[in-house]
């Protein structure tokens, strides 16, 4: 069975009256980051340090082909979350008014 998009499933970039918006047709969000794994005397890992969190999101999106996609670096918000940056955009099709691109973007912790 195929996942439901369920709440806000817009992605806004852009500020103001110039921001853009495009509906999101599929998403995935997972939880990443840095550990360093501290070993004892016999090299066993005795403790785990997490640091340096980020959500990291991959979706597609179609929106209107006279919009111009955000590009890498740009902050955008998708699902209601602020202050991603993309990382990487790519056209995955142009069909009369209509386009659909494919975007991956980081949200760092403390950022």
């Amino acid at each position: 069975m195929a996942e439901v998009i369920k709440g806000n499933n817009t992605i806004i970039w852009g500020s103001g009256d110039g921001a853009s918006v495009g509906k999101v047709q599929s998403a995935t969000k997972k939880l990443g980051g840095d550990k360093v794994e501290l070993l004892d005397e016999n090299g066993e890992v005795f403790s785990v340090i997490y640091f340096n969190d980020k959500n990291e999101c991959e979706f597609e999106a179609i929106m209107l082909s006279s919009v111009t996609p955000p590009v890498r670096g740009d902050s955008i918000t998708i699902g209601g979350l602020a202050g991603c940056l993309v990382d990487d955009v790519e056209l995955k099709w142009v069909n009369n008014n209509a386009q659909m691109i494919s975007i991956r973007a980081t949200k760092y912790a403390n950022f």
